[in-house]
């Protein structure tokens, strides 16, 4: 029952399932003009930051990049935070709701200062995913735990806001904010949310074979 009742909350952020399996992610570094981009699918995920590139295989031991706790940790998290609002939780593996904490995600120096709110942790490839949401269905924290002594790839989600996808507004956090244990690693804010597949050479040419048809045939 409260699987369903996250799942429920969760989509009302928007119409995530009617998204690509392919998403483009953009902006800058917080408080810098370095720009970023992202792209994340089912096979792999590409992080260009300034003049880096940086990748991650999904079809590799995610514990590794667990345990390697660089910037290619963001891209195994919002993996799962898109196949999440995508999918669903259930879909995405064994699914336990492990009811409700705290959780440090603003300048707050006490636990105990933090709302209590729903988490739910879900067996995923080689790893472990912890996902905290609000009662907006926003998804606060995600967290993909690997091997035991490891601390876990943490994603922090601020500052949700408005894109759109096929003329409809969906909630996605404007700032993405990585973390190993105390440690903020990297920072980004995102300008642009690409959730449609790219058209292709090969698509455009099949859409311009159809308009050319379907002139001949109004005639």
């Amino acid at each position: 029952m409260h699987q369903e009742r996250i799942a429920a909350q969760i989509g009302e952020l928007g119409n995530y399932r009617a998204t690509s399996d392919e998403w483009t992610l953009s902006g800058t570094l917080a408080g810098e003009k370095t720009e970023f981009s992202i792209v994340c699918s089912p096979d792999d995920a590409l992080f260009q930051l300034g003049s880096r590139k940086l990748g991650v295989d999904f079809s590799q031991s995610l514990s590794d990049v667990v345990a390697a706790h660089r910037e290619t940790g963001l891209l195994v998290a919002l993996r799962a935070l898109q196949q999440l609002l995508r999918q669903g939780p259930q879909k995405m593996g064994e699914t336990i709701y492990m009811g409700t904490m705290p959780c440090y995600t603003t300048t707050a120096t006490r636990l105990s200062d933090q709302p209590l709110e729903d988490v739910l942790r879900i067996l995923w490839y080689d790893a472990k995913v912890r996902f905290t949401t609000t009662a907006e269905g926003q998804v606060r924290l995600v967290e993909v735990f690997g091997d035991a002594g490891d601390d876990p790839i943490e994603m922090v989600c601020d500052r949700y806001t408005s894109f759109t996808h096929a003329g409809q507004q969906i909630q996605f956090p404007g700032r993405l904010r990585l973390r190993y244990g105390m440690e903020t690693v990297l920072m980004l804010d995102v300008q642009q949310l690409q959730t449609a597949r790219p058209a292709t050479i090969q698509d455009g040419a099949a859409a311009n074979q159809a308009g050319a048809a379907g002139d001949g045939a109004s005639e």
